[in-house]
């Protein structure tokens, strides 16, 4: 398969348009795309760590040349599972800024959704009622420049810790939009690219019912 089929095959997959995929994986323009279709450009490393980023079950050496399978024959999110996701209690600020070196109190393991870094309870009401506080939160920690536009995600500055939607800013291709869902209580935010510290990709959600 050439360049393009496999991107297509890839495309097909994910249930997407050419143009939403590109968009999904945090590209500014899908033209990227079609140039790969026209045979002007082939898939560069960082398109491949791109997909991969955001469709773990794709095989990154049969993205760059098409060899063995397109799907990882051993399951992401079943055989690498081990303990589970490390859960961690207290303030989502505090634990983001820590999490690496501090011991989890419990593990939560779900096979269908293991390729996460962490699980934390969710404060604040910004994204009410989607995500109610209380909520858990499993989540992936991500390379900033590989945004998802239209996901839920984490951002962290060294101002604050957001829970957001990002979208890409009118203004600028600097800038990003910030939206929270509860809009009666919060503004949708505008910041520089630049100033995320970390990023988090919230993978899913567990509603907490007591």
């Amino acid at each position: 398969m050439d360049n393009w089929s496999r991107l297509e095959e890839i495309i097909k997959w994910a249930g997407l348009t050419t143009h939403s995929f590109a968009v999904h994986i945090g590209l500014n323009r899908s033209e990227n795309l079609y140039q790969i279709k026209r045979g002007r450009n082939g898939i560069s490393s960082d398109l491949a760590n791109r997909i991969i980023a955001f469709f773990p079950e794709i095989d990154y050496n049969w993205i760059m040349t098409g060899e063995g399978y397109m799907l990882n024959q051993n399951p992401v999110c079943y055989d690498n599972c081990g303990k589970g996701i490390p859960y961690f209690q207290g303030e989502l600020t505090d634990i983001l800024n820590n999490f690496e070196s501090h011991t989890p109190q419990s593990y939560i393991k779900i096979p269908i959704i293991c390729d996460c870094d962490l699980c934390a309870s969710m404060t604040g009401d910004a994204m009410s009622p989607e995500i109610e506080p209380g909520s858990l939160l499993l989540i992936k920690n991500i390379d900033p420049e590989y945004i998802s536009f239209g996901e839920r995600y984490i951002i962290m500055t060294d101002r604050n810790i957001l829970v957001r939607y990002i979208r890409p800013a009118e203004e600028s291709t600097d800038q990003l939009s910030l939206m929270p869902v509860n809009t009666g209580k919060y503004d949708t935010l505008t910041i520089k690219r630049k100033t995320i510290k970390k990023l988090f990709l919230i993978r899913g959600v567990i509603t907490v019912r007591f």
